[in-house]
């Protein structure tokens, strides 16, 4: 589910780094009661090698966020997770 989410919200140019992908993946683990869920940093490693994704760091102009963006982000976010069955979610494996 988090993989699912992250490309989504990258379409619609929220800035994404390792804190909010560790965050999110959280998120999604409390949702789907799933405790023993740490989302540490071996785990984002492990991820983010599976699924190529590297994160850069900006500045500047492409760094800025506007607070409205991000309220829309987050009122959007319910719908962009709808669908996604619960094994989607994390693979111990």
């Amino acid at each position: 589910m988090c993989y699912d989410w992250f490309p989504k919200a990258r379409s619609q140019k929220v800035p994404i780094s390792a804190p909010i992908v560790k965050a999110k993946a959280k998120e999604i683990a409390q949702q789907m009661e799933y405790s023993a869920f740490s989302a540490s940093d071996g785990w984002l490693q492990i991820w983010s090698k599976r699924h190529n994704i590297t994160f850069r760091h900006t500045s500047g102009d492409a760094a800025d966020e506007s607070q409205i963006d991000v309220d829309q982000f987050k009122a959007k976010l319910p719908s962009i997770l709808l669908g996604h069955p619960p094994e989607n979610i994390y693979n111990p494996k």
